[in-house]
């Protein structure tokens, strides 16, 4: 059966409503797509950058090794996810959610991480240098060797976390609050003196 005429472009616009809705975009780097959504796995280098994945369910995916630099997470859900080494330089990632997630030697150099919620995530070795990270929860997270220079920790929660070899020189707004429990071995202070009992 045929489609009218004026029903054609109704049709094509609902389509591409229902497909922004679902927040699938495809990411592609050589002949194979990537379609961002929950328990996603990719084997090639993905590039993501400059795409807009606000709100999508990355929930249990494994990409790691890709670039999503510039690109737009707000509210974006990454529990459990696996991203070691993935690059999010320049990011904006505020409320995302990175509860029990890998993201041991990530870059999020500059990126905007506001009310984000790193609980009980793995950022070991990650780079978090000038990052934007008020009001962001980074409890019972493994910071160990995490680079947080010159990072915004206004309002943070780090209560429970493990900052061993953690370097936080330059930071500013360091938390006098929600810092119970944590491990202190060879942190680096803002004023750059080097602790084991807290800054």
């Amino acid at each position: 059966m045929s489609v009218p005429r004026i029903a054609r472009p109704l049709a094509l616009a609902a389509v591409a409503v229902l497909a922004t809705a679902s927040g699938v975009l495809a990411a592609t780097s050589g002949p194979t797509a990537c379609q961002p959504g929950p328990k996603l796995t990719c084997s090639e280098v993905v590039n993501w950058s400059g795409r807009n994945l606000t709100g999508v369910n990355l929930s249990n995916s494994s990409f790691k090794d890709t670039s999503p630099a510039r690109s737009r997470f707000i509210g974006t859900n990454f529990t459990r996810a696996n991203l070691t080494r993935t690059s999010f330089g320049d990011a904006n990632l505020a409320r995302a959610k990175f509860n029990e997630a890998s993201v041991a030697r990530a870059s999020f150099a500059d990126a905007n991480l506001a009310d984000a919620n790193f609980t009980r995530a793995n950022l070991t070795r990650a780079n978090l240098t000038g990052v934007n990270l008020v009001r962001a929860r980074l409890a019972h997270a493994n910071l160990t060797g995490a680079n947080l220079r010159g990072a915004n920790l206004d309002g943070v929660l780090l209560r429970g976390a493990d900052l061993t070899g953690a370097n936080f020189q330059g930071a500013t707004n360091f938390p006098r609050r929600g810092i119970s429990g944590v491990t202190w071995s060879n942190t680096i202070c803002p004023d750059g003196g080097i602790t084991t009992i807290g800054c």
